[in-house]
């Protein structure tokens, strides 16, 4: 074969449940504290006071579309990506009813002015029966490449890539679709069959190739990468390569990133030991990593990050922890990756992956008894480079979350979970994830309390962290969020699940895409309630999260309030501001005099403070309006609304 041969082996569809642990104990019932011989109690995990609620939500957010489907990916994936423009580009799993029987793929557009092309709804982007599973990548024109998983009239299901051809024309929302070629394998009989290559992860490279990673969900589980090329409007793929890789992937734990200043590509994924053992050992638990230096021609061989062998005593710690009882248990803990990866090359051209662990526990001293090995509710994040090693990004202490995979099966039984990873213009390396809780000192006695919905699930926030010397030390997390919903109902909950970010920071911010989970927790796992969720864009400055300042802060609005559109009689278009004193849902549209509505421009979440958006004389159909009167209504689903009117003259 021409590139590297990759074949990975993994459960049949383990769905990837993120359960990130390090520096363990064992999970016993009641309540266990983890202790040092002194009696001092480590640094735990528990949610903020009830007392305490929302407090304010870091850089500002909008509602770009919604769905009923609140997870995304079984691991990670990239939903949102910016282009040189300044524009930014988003791809959804959107579930369209409860049940979500009907589930496509959604796509939304804001140009560099600010402006979502439709706004709080989005355009559908396949043609199938079902799909989903998406991932997004911009080339160097701006054009969008998606990828996701279709289903096919067969009842097959493969890998697909789609791309927005209406820039060519001036234009948004024009999709044209490839499906991937089937890739074949051997289903355990000797017989070759479509193993049903889905879960795709796509990347653009410096070229403007595109690079795919999918993963089988028939027999063996195996890992395919696709390159795909653009052109002529149109897409064509090249055949199906396995790739080569020791052990199994549990789960959909693989990513795959391109050099920005190279023809670099590598392929990142963690591994949970050799499928045929029954049990997974903390030795085979590794992150490993391919790299290609001309664009996916030929591969290198693989590399294991975080080269961990069988343990030994050397590696293990030795922590006590008091049970409810008051005794005093030895545990030997191993710290071992889990799941999660995340890659990107620097500006120097040197891979970073980012990561969650799991902490492996067990009773005895002796390091021959692998038997008495189980994994526990520690978890961290950690980032290896080659210049830097293995260097963690949350902050030192044991974070346990008690209970939590009690809860109806839970998946995500860690606390931190999905971290990505965002380039700055300047090189900083931006951490984000989402985490249940936040950090605090005091001790959290009632596993159903402050910070969980009522039905005892826990609520999400997102986070970022920073490094300004290529990964080697990492700020304090920032709480971007601060979403916190004590005791909430199904559909008044704020729980941010599936975070992603952009990439590649744009206008000196960071793009984070999540789902607002309105009832905490994966009804796919059915644990919470479906409910109708936003999804979300929010933007933060680098510099707000770097020097600790707002940059809207002298100017944040103390009243909901609507502007006089600019200008005004006005003709063909005319922008209109508005002020949203506290976060709220928002929808702002155009009625004629009859009281009809003419067009809706934006409606959604949105956080405090001022937008401006503009009206460009057409109704929602596309179709120009007569001149004449017009009013701009805007409505808060907290009960006010604000009328202006509007004239406009041709």
């Amino acid at each position: 074969m021409r590139r590297g041969i990759f074949v990975v082996s993994m459960l049949f569809l383990l769905v990837a449940s993120a359960f990130a642990l390090e520096d363990a104990v064992s999970y016993l019932p009641g309540k266990i504290t983890p202790v040092y011989p002194s009696g001092k109690v480590l640094g735990n995990w528990y949610p903020r006071a009830a007392s305490e609620g929302r407090k304010e939500l870091v850089g500002h957010i909008d509602t770009i579309g919604t769905s009923y489907y609140d997870m995304q990916h079984n691991g990670n994936g990239t939903n949102i990506a910016t282009d040189l423009n300044g524009g930014v580009h988003i791809s959804w799993m959107n579930g369209e009813d409860e049940a979500s029987t009907s589930r496509h793929v959604y796509y939304n557009y804001r140009s560099p002015e600010g402006v979502w092309e439709w706004p709080g709804t989005g355009m559908r982007v396949d043609s199938s029966p079902r799909a989903g599973y998406t991932t997004i990548a911009v080339n160097s024109a701006g054009i969008p490449l998606i990828g996701y998983h279709q289903t096919t009239p067969s009842g097959a299901t493969h890998s697909v890539l789609a791309a927005d051809i209406g820039p060519e024309y001036g234009t948004r929302g024009v999709f044209v679709a490839t499906e991937m070629e089937a890739a074949m394998g051997d289903s355990g009989g000797g017989r070759s069959v479509d193993m049903e290559a889905i879960w795709p992860f796509v990347d653009v490279g410096i070229d403007d190739t595109i690079h795919m990673l999918s993963q089988a969900f028939a027999g063996s589980g195996a890992i395919y990468y696709y390159r795909c090329h653009y052109a002529d409007m149109g897409i064509t793929s090249e055949s199906p390569e396995s790739v080569n890789v020791p052990y199994f992937v549990y789960g959909v734990n693989r990513a795959i990133t391109c050099s920005h200043v190279s023809n670099k590509i590598a392929i990142v994924y963690t591994t949970h030991g050799e499928p045929d053992y029954g049990h997974h050992w903390p030795e085979y638990f590794n992150v490993y990593y391919h790299i290609s230096t001309d664009g996916g021609e030929t591969w290198g061989d693989r590399v294991n990050a975080t080269g961990y062998e069988r343990y030994t005593l050397e590696e293990t710690d030795t922590m006590f922890f008091e049970d409810t009882l008051g005794g005093i248990d030895t545990v030997v803990v191993v710290p071992r990756p889990w799941s999660d990866p995340a890659a990107i090359f620097d500006d120097d051209d040197n891979l970073h992956i980012v990561y969650t662990t799991i902490t492996w526990a067990a009773a005895s001293l002796d390091t021959s008894d692998t038997a008495g090995f189980s994994y526990y509710l520690y978890n961290h994040i950690y980032h290896w480079s080659e210049e830097t090693g293995l260097t963690r990004v949350t902050p030192p202490g044991w974070y346990y979350t008690p209970g939590i995979r009690d809860e109806g099966g839970m998946r995500d039984a860690g606390l931190f979970h999905k971290p990505n990873l965002t380039l700055g213009d300047d090189g900083t390396l931006y951490c984000v994830w989402y985490q249940y809780g936040a950090f605090e000192d005091t001790l959290y006695e009632d596993y159903s309390g402050d910070g969980w919905e009522a039905g005892g699930i826990p609520n999400n926030e997102v986070y970022v962290a920073y490094s300004t010397d290529n990964g080697a030390t990492w700020s304090e997390p920032l709480n971007l969020t601060d979403s916190h919903s004590p005791g909430c109902l199904p559909g008044e909950c704020l729980s941010e699940l599936d975070v992603s970010a952009a990439k590649y920071a744009s206008n000196d911010s960071l793009y984070i895409f999540y789902i607002l989970d309105k009832d905490a927790g994966v009804t796919i796992l059915d644990v919470g309630e479906p409910t109708l969720n936003p999804v979300i864009c929010h933007v933060v400055s680098t510099r707000t999260i770097i020097e600790g300042i707002e940059e809207e802060e002298s100017a944040k609005p103390v009243s909901f309030t609507l502007y006089p559109n600019v200008p005004n009689p006005f003709n063909p278009a005319t922008e209109i501001t508005f002020d949203v004193n506290s976060p709220s849902g928002i929808e702002l549209a155009v009625y004629d005099l009859l009281g009809k509505r003419v067009k809706t421009l934006t409606s959604g979440f949105k956080g405090t403070g001022s937008y401006t958006v503009t009206w460009d004389g057409t109704d929602n159909s596309g179709n120009s309006c007569p001149s004449g009167l017009y009013f701009c209504k805007i409505s808060s689903d907290t009960g006010g609304s604000v009328s202006r009117k509007m004239l406009l003259m041709k």
